[in-house]
């Protein structure tokens, strides 16, 4: 039985996904789990098993997950290779978002050792990014954001420069959170010219958003609300994106400007919207905010009760 190479006519599985739709995801992989079996590929069976997971993860069904991975860990051996990296990796991520740190490191740390042994370097990125959100404080998370950006620049697999946009955002929000604006700012640049190159709708729209929250730090805020008014636009156009935080935005921009009527609607519809913001703010493009932010919009927006 084959344990290293697929030499089946199966697909190749990350061909089959669609994050923004697990449950599509979920129902490609299910529907390959027949075909994998018969092909007798034991790596390919444990690959599969360990992107269903994920999938099933995503909908944060964790203990489905779990279940389903338990499937392929008879037969995981580190000979697999990109098998066994994505099992690790999956599983690891599932106790990640069940706020189990400890397990999460120490698989990520095993799948991160099979991948610099194997030059699995795309993978190993993806590893490098989950541990990467792992720290609670921000000044932990930045060496390991550091050594992502390190890794990336010294690759040589073209595959593994498609992490380069998200890279480049993760470590300038990482700066950003640090109150380190400026070095944000050259980060979050880079992020959205690389959006760009991948021609991601959404990823060019979020790079702006961060880079005009950070000109707002920058106290280049006439750009900020440039950048800002011009999303709104888009979002008017047909982008599917929140509008709430846009909105909280051009409203502290102009609450800078000294432009405090202005300001007022703008601060009320930011409120109005983080009051029913309850499923997104799981999304982790997005930030959440906290009750007091909330107060504040309330009380800047001079929202009655």
């Amino acid at each position: 039985m084959d344990t290293e190479k697929n030499v089946s006519p199966l697909p190749e599985l990350r061909s089959l996904w669609n994050y923004l739709k697990p449950e599509e995801s979920e129902r490609k992989f299910r529907a390959l789990l027949p075909r994998a079996k018969e092909e007798e590929n034991l790596a390919y069976f444990v690959e599969l098993i360990a992107h269903l997971g994920r999938a099933i993860s995503l909908q944060k069904k964790y203990i489905e997950a779990h279940e389903i991975l338990n499937k392929a860990e008879p037969f995981v051996t580190d000979k697999m290779s990109v098998a066994a990296i994505q099992y690790y990796l999956e599983r690891g991520r599932v106790y990640f978002w069940q706020k189990e740190k400890e397990k999460a490191y120490k698989l990520f740390i095993k799948a991160l050792d099979i991948a610099r042994e194997k030059e699995e370097d795309l993978l190993a990125l993806d590893i490098i990014h989950m541990l990467a959100a792992l720290p609670e404080k921000p000044e932990d998370r930045l060496p390991w954001h550091l050594k992502a950006l390190d890794f990336l620049e010294n690759t040589s697999c073209q595959k593994a420069k498609q992490w380069s946009a998200t890279l480049h955002s993760n470590a300038g929000g990482n700066y950003y959170e640090l109150g380190e604006y400026n070095k944000a700012l050259q980060l979050y640049k880079k992020a959205l010219e690389y959006r760009k190159l991948q021609k991601s709708h959404i990823g060019i729209f979020q790079a702006k958003f961060a880079l005009a929250r950070t000109y707002r730090h920058t106290k280049d805020v006439e750009t900020a609300l440039e950048i800002q008014k011009n999303l709104i636009d888009e979002i008017e156009n047909g982008m599917d994106q929140p509008i709430g935080h846009i909105k909280l935005e051009i409203a502290e921009c102009l609450l800078l400007m000294g432009e405090n009527e202005k300001a007022k609607p703008f601060f009320s519809e930011a409120y109005a919207f983080f009051c029913n913001f309850e499923w997104k703010q799981s999304q982790n493009f997005w930030f959440s905010v906290k009750q007091e932010e909330i107060d504040r919009m309330k009380k800047l927006g001079e929202v009655e009760n």
